[in-house]
């Protein structure tokens, strides 16, 4: 029996969201995380238990990255990345075709131009809200809004600064990551497989099946087990019986 402590927190922007400071989210700004303090603050309330973390979609992009910066230096024992959106151009790419443009990136894009929008009394300097409206999807939303605020040369730019399989290669403790070949938001052509492999502290699994943190097991559906939970709880299960050194 695995008995563990489980805090969290949420990287989330909801449409009816109120931004301070005057600045919406950029996957490549994080100077106002909490990762790092959070990350030791529990290692400093539980000097004597091994930490693992886990980060979900965008959760996932700012643990690799932060693994990726601390190396060997991370109070963590292993981490879990799931349905992480390793490259920002494949996953794009990805959402511009059909049938996840209509399904998720115009739905997605006008949940953004909502939270915009919402915030204009803080955001009316930095953002051109004439051409706002002509941002359908998630790329046109960075390009006319992000690019600006953060002071990229253009998306490609912003997209290639935001990736985080650039970080892969510098993780230093045990990291499975899970993404399913299905994902269309994280595309099978976008997983680092090649990269990771020249790193034994990291393993890609890669199913079939199992969309973006989905992966459903049985009949149920959304409703039953789901093997990131299982496989979660085995990998947590197996970084808490390694010798202190090697955690």
């Amino acid at each position: 029996m695995l008995h563990a402590t489980s805090p969290c927190f949420s990287f989330l922007f909801l449409a009816t969201s109120t931004v301070a400071p005057p600045r919406t989210h950029a996957n490549a700004d994080f100077d106002d995380l909490v990762a790092l303090q959070t990350v030791n603050l529990v290692s400093e309330r539980f000097p004597s238990a091994p930490l693992v973390a886990v980060g979900v979609s965008l959760g996932s992009m700012i643990l690799t990255k932060y693994l990726g910066e601390e190396g060997s230096n991370t109070p963590l024992s292993g981490a879990m990345s799931i349905s992480n959106p390793w490259d920002l151009h494949h996953a794009t790419d990805s959402l511009e075709a059909f049938p996840s443009k209509q399904l998720y990136n115009s739905r997605l894009a006008a949940k953004l131009r909502h939270l915009v929008h919402n915030n204009k009394d803080v955001l009316d300097e930095l953002v051109d809200f004439e051409a706002l409206g002509s941002a359908k999807t998630i790329k046109e939303f960075d390009a006319l809004v992000i690019v600006q605020m953060f002071g990229y040369a253009d998306v490609e730019a912003y997209y290639a600064d935001a990736t985080s399989l650039k970080w892969a290669p510098h993780v230093a403790i045990p990291l499975l990551c899970l993404n399913a070949a299905d994902d269309p938001f994280s595309p099978l052509t976008g997983i680092p497989v090649d990269m990771c492999q020249q790193n034994s502290n990291v393993v890609v699994a890669v199913p079939p099946c199992g969309g973006h943190v989905g992966f459903p097991l049985g009949p149920l559906g959304p409703f039953g087990p789901s093997l990131m939970d299982l496989a979660f709880a085995e990998f947590a299960m197996a970084v808490a019986k390694l010798p202190k050194k090697q955690q």
